[in-house]
């Protein structure tokens, strides 16, 4: 694999693919720490702990706008997936100004980390727990909660129209 991927990038570029094997994760997250920049441009991702890993630690971190994270994080710097024009000047900007770029990074930290936090979680969960009493399909009724979950589910997706899945 590592043959091939040398062999995908451009000549010029070949020898700065260094494959380091396999590590601890402590010698990960400390290569994160250290690092000016991290990027995740994939097509789908559904929330991406590589960047929470990186966001955890202060590391600019750049992602596709396919990238779930995005959504749980303000002012993450993200890009049309699949844009490499886009990815690589947002790539750019971080790397100008790397005093910026770690500054955004600590306050993403701090959304993320409120965002993402148990407390977050559980405030969530009561509330479409309320939602569904409100409904009339909570454990009130005698109805177990995975069908009073079925039941929401099934009125939401009669209420919303189908969005047609591009393959």
């Amino acid at each position: 694999m590592v043959a091939f991927v040398r062999e995908t990038l451009a000549p010029a570029l070949r020898d700065r693919l260094d494959w380091l094997g396999p590590l601890s994760h402590q010698a990960v997250m400390d290569r994160i720490a250290r690092a000016s920049l991290l990027v995740v441009p994939s097509l789908f991702e559904s929330f991406s702990f590589a960047a929470a890993e990186a966001l955890d630690r202060g590391t600019p971190t750049v992602v596709s706008s396919c990238v779930g994270i995005a959504e749980h994080v303000e002012g993450l710097p993200t890009v049309p997936a699949g844009d490499v024009a886009a990815l690589a000047e947002a790539q750019c900007r971080v790397l100008d100004d790397p005093a910026a770029a770690r500054s955004a990074a600590l306050v993403a930290r701090e959304s993320i980390r409120v965002r993402c936090s148990g407390a977050e979680h559980l405030r969530r969960r009561e509330a479409f727990l309320q939602l569904l009493g409100a409904r009339g399909c909570g454990s009130q009724t005698g109805v177990d909660t995975l069908d009073a979950l079925d039941a929401f589910l099934a009125d939401v997706e009669a209420r919303e129209p189908r969005s047609s899945v591009v393959s």
